[in-house]
């Protein structure tokens, strides 16, 4: 079994990839079986505080928290090869939020069909379709 504290799940066709918030990506199997771990890295620097995965035309996309921005990982070697600003869209925040909650994002989905990601974030009053090339 696999017992680790998770705060993002994301799969292809054969894996399942999995964050604890750290610069460490688990793969697993369809069993939930650990067969390896990527390290990300950005310019020869760990880059952490993953959370929410998608995996989208063949790359893992990443939440990057706090960051407000969405990494794009290649599953082979763990290296970054893009960033996404996401911080134009957080700019209303709910009700509910207050000084010690900074509204950031948080969620990622893509919609294959219409070749859309959405995106949303922790007390954002929306949720976003954006395409991205």
């Amino acid at each position: 079994k696999f017992r680790h504290n998770v705060t993002g799940l994301g799969s292809n066709d054969t894996h399942f990839f999995v964050t604890e918030g750290t610069n460490i990506l688990h793969v697993l199997d369809e069993k939930f079986q650990e067969t390896t771990q990527l390290r990300i890295i950005y310019d020869d620097h760990p880059i952490g505080q993953l959370t929410e995965l998608e995996y989208v035309r063949g790359r893992i996309w990443a939440n990057h928290y706090t960051r407000n921005e969405i990494l794009v990982i290649n599953p082979e070697d763990g290296q970054v090869e893009a960033f996404i600003d996401l911080s134009q869209f957080n700019q209303i925040p709910t009700p509910q939020c207050c000084a010690c909650h900074a509204p950031v994002a948080s969620g990622i989905a893509f919609d294959p069909e219409d070749d859309l990601l959405l995106i949303s974030g922790k007390y954002w009053r929306f949720i976003y379709k954006i395409r991205v090339a």
